[in-house]
């Protein structure tokens, strides 16, 4: 997919790195549907026993209604045939890096985690968008 070719693009998470790669994307002459919650509520886990029982909560349903619903308001036809809910949280790695580019033909991922991203995420957006148009660096990649 190239810049100048204008396309119809969802970016899937409302947070600020979601909104900078929709705005990019937009400002690059393509269609994008923004959907998601914004940046969702920290709910601090203490120790391993907390850290388990998040994940094994299955995560939150009124947030995961929320995006359905805001998918079906801008896709009138779509059929779900599965749905699946399941937690999230902040994590950090060896390399305290963000993560960019893309997972197939179709799908394109940018995260920052590591809890630091907010003041690189206009830029992690920017990355992001490039990747989803195929024009992301390998060395940023996954």
């Amino acid at each position: 997919m190239s810049a100048n070719q204008a396309t119809k693009l969802a970016v899937i998470g409302r947070g600020l790195i979601g909104s900078a790669a929709a705005r990019h994307l937009h400002r690059m002459g393509h269609d994008v549907a923004l959907i998601g919650p914004g940046e969702p509520v920290d709910v601090a886990l203490e120790g391993e026993t907390e850290i388990k029982d998040w994940f094994k909560s299955g995560g939150s349903s009124a947030v995961a209604d929320g995006l359905q619903t805001q998918i079906l308001d801008r896709i009138r036809d779509l059929t779900f045939e599965e749905r699946r809910v399941v937690p999230c949280m902040t994590t950090f790695g060896d390399t305290g890096l963000p993560s960019i580019g893309p997972l197939s033909e179709r799908v394109t991922v940018a995260f920052g985690c590591y809890g630091k991203s907010a003041k690189c995420s206009d830029e992690l957006g920017r990355l992001g968008a490039m990747a989803l148009l195929g024009e992301v660096r390998a060395e940023l990649a996954p």
